[in-house]
């Protein structure tokens, strides 16, 4: 197709998938975005909130174990909440998609999945020291 292999971005997100596919999709894109601005917008300052309260939590002293696991089980609730919103707009926008398109898609997942799978074994052996 042309295009830069896609390695940034959360795979299955709709950025992702104009990276992969092209400007050709960009308008079904930008109608998507939208959409869901708002809730969006919203999601970021919730994150950066609660990556604010996790580092709070992290460097307290003294350092309190529950006030710290406390604030990663926000952090969870609030990254499932996003990957969420994530996903949901990614149907809407995949669902408008041709099969070559989708096809497309697929393809990319499979290679960055090839890509990830050697980069994770590398890392192993350097931690384990081989």
């Amino acid at each position: 197709n042309g295009h830069r292999p896609v390695s940034q971005g959360m795979v299955y997100s709709v950025p992702w998938a104009v990276r992969v596919i092209g400007r050709e999709v960009r308008p079904q894109a930008r109608e998507n975005f939208m959409a869901r601005r708002d809730q969006i917008r919203q999601s970021r300052k919730a994150m950066s909130l609660i990556y604010t309260d996790v580092n709070t939590a992290l460097k307290a002293v003294p350092f309190d174990r529950q006030v710290f696991s406390a604030s990663l089980s926000a952090l969870r609730e609030k990254t499932l909440q996003r990957q969420v919103l994530i996903h949901d707009s990614m149907t809407e926008f995949v669902a408008g998609l041709t099969r070559d398109q989708r096809l497309e898609l697929s393809n990319s997942v499979e290679k960055w999945k090839e890509r990830r799978s050697k980069k994770i074994d590398r890392r192993l052996r350097s931690i384990e020291g081989k």
